[in-house]
């Protein structure tokens, strides 16, 4: 028995008894009286009164009503579903009606009507739709059974119709072919149980995933095919692209592809622009897709006139001027009107206009080929904040979302502050999505602000591998939980092994110290250094540090950081070493200045940082010095995947209080410092066993030019060229005159120079990074290195 073995059979030949009835009743039977009553019947069959029921012409009234083959539903409950009742009329359109009532309830396979017309006794024969007693998906690897489970509108335990089935399957089709799985087959069966239940069996045989062999383009004359490609979400299917689904064919995926390509031309100044068509054509061997997209380009324009028309009285006679992105005899760009569009909006809300509409119209003159543009502000009232809501936070507290907040309630809205507001939540980290909207309140000139967050894990346990020529084999063991109580309070335990260090550090940050927005937190450490080799020493320190910061302007911090550590050196017993090693404590304070306007913290490609910093070691403890160091770096796009890189970084320390400095607190530089050159590679360096002295003073200024390689950009691989600048230099010995220092010792502030180049990919198991150095300009006693291998990764 197939799954679907359902008829009307009961139907018709319910209508059939039915003619026949009639026509016997319409020989037989007398007239009925309008008016009749009903009495109750037999069979457990439901009965009903019907005094006083109009019976129209031509009908015969039902003297009882019996419901035979339910075995779940109640023969009253079955009735009420029919729509008929005793002392009720009868006639061929009122049992076709009933069949029809019964069979929408979903509940019935086959339904069957009677009447005879010697007792006026209705019979309903019922045949119950089976339960689902449960669903099973058989050759399903792709995609999980819970998913799929998910995906369809059939549980256990409810009635099992063929449509439904018919509907399920047809969804279940449909979610394999957006996974690109075209030839993608789904049987359904049953299997019968007893009590009326059945098994549902969904037989998947997945099929192979339909990919996109190929992208064409009809009729683009201003952009090359592979600018257009690099537009769109579909990718042409290659072998590399063994993580990426991009390359499947997806329907959707295509409809979405056609409005990158509008926005594309329309942000290249091609107004006139549309899509004819886009077409999917499977290959004739039904392996895999190729999509045609008909392009119109028409006409390039430029900008004409520009002009802001208000109907706000307030804003008439404001000059917008300034918040206009676009130039007269500019190239038309989609995306400057937009920009022009926020910018007013901004400006407009900074003055409490909340709900001012502001409309871009362009107009175009197809001869000289421009588009004026002008914008139009329409009326708005200032209205003032009724309240504020925060939902989403299932577990972050709802006074850690309110700090964040710009506005109270009460205040005046601001457009500009409620954009700020936005960006102070999404910097948290705690969140995946944050909107802040509004709408309005329960008074005219109120409205209500609705900061709807979704949160994101902040729980990191992480397990990281990886080796560099530096450090050798690295290994990492890191837990995190950054949101800590849910009040955004920071929790680290961190454990990092290689070679040559060993580090262990806790730490607790909390942001908002005393409830104020200045962030306070404790670090433990202990740091084992092992530079035998470089330097003749091994270190190991332990230490406490107390730390607390504030925000200046947005983008301005000021850092505060107090610690105190004890230190032992393991000299390696070099003989006649310059080594200064002492054992001791270190009680320093350092105060810190960050600017940052990146537009990524790990990966940026454009904006600027700095981090400005000041430490005096002499508050207790047995070693006093000042040390001075800053760090900037500046990123900039050229062109796409064409990023330029300029850091320079630099330092001074200096004794104090007639203390004398250790080696161990200098300044070393080289390996990623300083590319061409060894970790600990330049500078001053004993001349009787080779050590590196570091140094008291240093600068180094990097450039390195990002740019492609001609690799699909989805590997992640970019070439990289540098330039490294810089110099180690100043040591000074207080028992050593400078004549005594020369002979024992490598001295010279001569710049090093060094060049370059490599590449950075960004690959699945973590960033590589590989570097050729060439020295241009050393010394005969520094140390090089020719390759920088770098790779990590975390589990």
């Amino acid at each position: 028995m197939t799954p679907y073995v359902q008829t009307l059979r009961g139907y018709k030949y319910a209508v059939a008894t039915l003619v026949l009835a009639t026509a016997v009743a319409g020989v037989l039977a007398t007239p009925l009286p309008a008016e009749a009553g009903g009495t109750g019947g037999a069979g457990g069959a439901g009965r009903a009164g019907g005094g006083g029921t109009q019976i129209p012409e031509g009908s015969r009234v039902i003297k009882d009503i019996i419901v035979n083959g339910n075995q779940r539903i109640a023969s009253e409950t079955v009735i009420s579903y029919a729509g008929i009742e005793v002392g009720g009329p009868y006639n061929d359109e009122i049992f076709s009606a009933v069949v029809k009532n019964l069979f929408k309830t979903g509940f019935f396979g086959d339904v069957a009507i009677t009447a005879n017309p010697d007792t006026d006794v209705v019979v309903i024969s019922l045949q119950e739709n089976p339960i689902i007693n449960r669903i099973v998906f058989e050759g399903n690897n792709d995609i999980s059974t819970e998913n799929l489970m998910n995906e369809v509108n059939l549980r256990p335990r409810v009635v099992y119709t063929r449509t439904k089935v018919q509907q399920a399957t047809e969804r279940l089709l449909e979610i394999y072919r957006r996974s690109g799985r075209f030839s993608a087959r789904v049987v359904p069966k049953i299997i019968e149980r007893a009590d009326n239940r059945v098994d549902l069996i969904f037989e998947v045989d997945e099929g192979q995933v339909t990919r996109v062999s190929r992208i064409i383009f009809v009729g683009n004359r201003a952009f090359a095919d592979s600018t257009l490609k690099g537009e769109i979400l579909t990718e042409e299917s290659r072998w590399y692209r063994f993580f990426s689904s991009d390359d499947t064919y997806d329907p959707d995926r295509v409809a979405y592809d056609r409005e990158l390509l509008r926005r594309f031309y329309l942000r290249n100044g091609y107004v006139d622009f549309s899509v004819v068509s886009d077409l999917g054509e499977l290959t004739p061997d039904r392996q895999s897709f190729i999509i045609t997209y008909t392009l119109r380009e028409g006409k390039r324009y430029r900008v004409g006139k520009r002009s802001v028309i208000s109907q706000v009285d307030d804003l008439k006679t404001v000059d917008f001027s300034d918040d206009i992105e676009q130039d007269e005899g500019d190239w038309y760009s989609s995306d400057d009107v937009d920009v022009t569009v926020q910018n007013i909006t901004d400006r407009v809300g900074a003055r409490g206009y909340a709900f001012v509409s502001v409309q871009p119209r362009i107009e175009r003159n197809v001869e000289k080929g421009i588009v004026n543009v002008n914008y139009h502000l329409q009326e708005g009232e200032k209205i003032f904040i009724e309240r504020i809501n925060i939902v989403g936070n299932k577990r972050t507290l709802d006074e850690v979302v309110r700090r964040e907040l710009l506005v109270q309630e009460g205040d005046a809205f601001n457009t500009e502050l409620i954009r700020r507001s936005r960006e102070e939540l999404n910097r948290l980290g705690l969140f995946s999505s944050v909107d802040v909207r509004n709408r309005p309140g329960g008074v005219p000139d109120s409205t209500v602000i609705d900061t709807d967050v979704r949160e994101t894990a902040t729980g990191e346990l992480s397990v990281g591998a990886g080796f560099s020529t530096t450090d050798g084999a690295i290994g990492n063991l890191r837990i995190r939980e950054r949101n800590f109580l849910g009040k955004n309070q920071d929790l680290l335990f961190s454990f990092n092994l290689s070679s040559r260090r060993q580090d262990f550090d806790v730490s607790f940050t909390e942001p908002y110290l005393f409830d104020r927005k200045v962030s306070g937190g404790i670090d433990l450490y202990r740091l084992r250094r092992d530079y035998e080799d470089e330097a003749g020493y091994i270190s190991t320190t332990v230490g406490t540090g107390l730390r607390f910061g504030y925000r200046i302007f947005p983008r301005l911090t000021q850092n505060w950081r107090y610690s105190i550590d004890s230190s032992s050196i393991d000299e390696t017993n070099r003989e006649n070493s310059l080594l200064r090693s002492d054992d001791g404590s270190t009680s320093a304070l350092t105060q810190s200045l960050i600017y940052d306007d990146r537009n990524s913290t790990f990966n940026p490609t454009e904006g600027f940082y700095s981090n400005a910093s000041v430490t005096y070691a002499g508050l207790g403890g047995s070693f006093a010095y000042w040390q001075f160091t800053a760090r900037l770096a500046y990123y900039y796009p050229f062109a796409p995947d064409w990023i330029g890189r300029l850091q320079a970084h630099g330092g001074h320390i200096q004794k104090a209080r007639g203390k004398v400095i250790r080696t161990t607190d200098r300044f070393f530089v080289g390996g990623d410092d300083f590319r061409g050159f060894e970790f600990y590679g330049i500078g001053p360096r004993d001349r009787n066993n080779d050590d590196s002295l570091g140094g008291e003073t240093y600068y180094v200024v990097q450039y390195e030019q990002g740019f492609p390689i001609g690799l699909p950009q989805e590997l992640g691989i970019e070439g990289r060229a540098f330039i490294d600048f810089g110099s180690l230099f100043d040591v000074e010995y207080s028992d050593l005159s400078d004549d005594d220092l020369q002979e024992r010792a490598y001295l010279d502030k001569t710049p090093r120079i060094s060049i370059g180049a490599g590449f950075a990919w960004s690959s699945p198991f973590g960033p590589v990074r590989i570097y050729f150095g060439f020295p241009i300009k050393k010394q005969p006693y520094d140390r090089r290195e020719t390759l920088r291998f770098t790779f990590g990764t975390r589990f």
